[in-house]
């Protein structure tokens, strides 16, 4: 499903989830994860369900690509990255926080997207999230 930002998520296999992104997109992903990284300050791991080294491994995987495209320019592109059931579970929960937990102020400049943008990304997220659920 592709959304306004150029994010699309897939299920690959019951194990497998595939997050296909242009620039704009992993932009909007990497800031997103960093306002939620700077902004929740105590109960990380209550409010993400995992621990902020988890949370930055997953930032990786968005950042990576995100280098590639700052080092080798290339026009209307996208670059793929697999996560596990597991990392699609941080992977909205962070959305989450990002729309409805802690506050950004100036949330379009910061995150590069509106605010109704990323919650609809967010319900793609766990729409996919839970049909895997209830697939298991």
């Amino acid at each position: 499903m592709r959304d306004n930002f150029l994010v699309q998520i897939e299920l690959l296999n019951n194990e497998i989830i595939l997050i296909e992104a242009g620039k704009k997109g992993l932009e909007i992903l990497n800031s997103t994860f960093e306002e939620v990284l700077k902004g929740i300050t105590g109960g990380f791991h209550a409010r993400i369900g995992a621990e902020r080294e988890e949370v930055q491994e997953l930032l990786l995987l968005i950042k990576i690509p995100l280098e590639t495209f700052d080092s080798q320019p290339i026009q209307n592109s996208t670059m793929k990255v697999q996560i596990s059931v597991e990392q699609l579970r941080i992977f909205t929960q962070i959305l989450s926080e990002a729309c409805h937990g802690i506050k950004i102020l100036d949330f379009e400049n910061k995150i590069g997207t509106t605010k109704n943008q990323l919650k609809s990304f967010l319900d793609v997220s766990i729409n996919l999230y839970e049909s895997i659920e209830k697939s298991i």
